[in-house]
């Protein structure tokens, strides 16, 4: 059993289980590449301003509407001790299950603070001492945690969202794979990308982005001193999802003959240097640095629009058939980074 990595923890999860569990096999693009891959949007997190792209929650669903035969299930449960019990039964069977935890007690990026919204892992096997083997699809490490770690890592508040009821798990159950593969099957990696990129959200993206970079200023007046730094932290941690999806497409390019390491390194040297833009107004707190923030996005979204629509230019040179409907399962793991 080989996990994948995704730029997304929680899209990571449910890939793994499609491909691994339940034996699909197509490469994580292939679903989620739309027009929407692409979009930038602003959201609030706990009275935050975030940048962010399309909720994983939102794609998973969107993905269960097209396949409707796959179910997601969230068990509930008494207390931390009957959960992790479960867990060690449920990993014994079907080798991993989907947790969300806390990154204050987590072994991968680590914080000083409580931050449990939306992160997942998967815990894949537990020692007779009640240690588990954990794995970050976002990150793509593996490590070792504690039996008593493990329960501070569960024992959060996000996982009471429901009625306060405990719900640190998340699988997904599918009575019918070869609709679903034969549906997969039918789609062309070329083609995906060309209309992904055609219709690329330029004018959304430049809205989110001015509504993002305009409510940085009002947002800092409202983060207490002591907070500045976790909110640096967080807003670079959104950026870094966005960036890694631009990121992870360079294998999915590779599939195709498609070599476009130059331009999307020229890619991520614009986002990176736009992320410490965001952080140095943030902390500089000057009129003068937020009022760059906004031209240098523009100027990141129309050259990121121009950059990944000449890619399709280079296709036409690419034989259209690949081996890419074949990947997932048990193939090796491919460094998205």
């Amino acid at each position: 059993m080989t996990l994948q990595p995704a730029y997304n923890c929680l899209l990571g999860c449910f890939y793994n289980e499609l491909t691994i569990r339940h034996g699909l096999r197509f490469p994580l693009e292939k679903w989620l590449l739309r027009p929407d891959y692409f979009q930038v949007i602003h959201c609030v997190v706990h009275g935050y301003s975030k940048l962010s792209g399309p909720h994983p929650g939102d794609l998973i669903e969107q993905f269960q509407q097209e396949f409707p035969v796959i179910r997601t299930v969230v068990p509930e449960f008494r207390d931390v001790k009957q959960a992790v019990n479960y867990a060690r039964d449920y990993t014994g069977k079907h080798g991993f299950i989907a947790a969300a935890h806390n990154l204050k007690h987590a072994p991968f990026e680590t914080t000083t603070y409580d931050s449990d919204s939306w992160n997942y892992l998967l815990l894949t096997e537990f020692t007779e001492k009640g240690d588990c083997r954990v794995y970050s699809p976002y990150n793509n490490e593996y490590a070792m945690v504690s039996a008593e770690q493990l329960e501070f890592m569960l024992d959060t508040a996000f996982n009471y969202r429901q009625a306060g009821k405990f719900t640190p798990y998340m699988y997904w159950e599918c009575e019918d794979t070869q609709s679903i593969q034969n549906a997969m099957d039918r789609l062309d990696e070329l083609e995906l990308y060309r209309s992904a990129v055609q219709n690329y959200p330029l004018e959304f993206n430049l809205h989110e982005g001015r509504i993002y970079t305009d409510s940085l200023k009002v947002m800092r007046e409202h983060i207490p001193p002591e907070q500045i730094r976790m909110q640096v932290n967080e807003i670079h941690a959104f950026h870094r999802i966005l960036l890694r999806s631009r990121q992870d497409l360079l294998g999915f390019l590779r599939g195709m003959g498609i070599d476009a390491g130059k331009e999307i390194e020229a890619l991520a040297n614009k986002w990176t240097r736009f992320t410490h833009l965001v952080a140095l107004a943030i902390l500089r707190n000057s009129a003068g640095e937020y009022e760059r923030l906004y031209p240098q996005f523009e100027e990141l979204i129309r050259d990121e629009e121009r950059l990944l629509k000449r890619l399709p230019d280079r296709f036409a040179a690419a034989s259209p058939q690949s081996n890419l409907g074949k990947s997932g399962g048990d193939n090796d793991v491919h460094h998205r980074s």
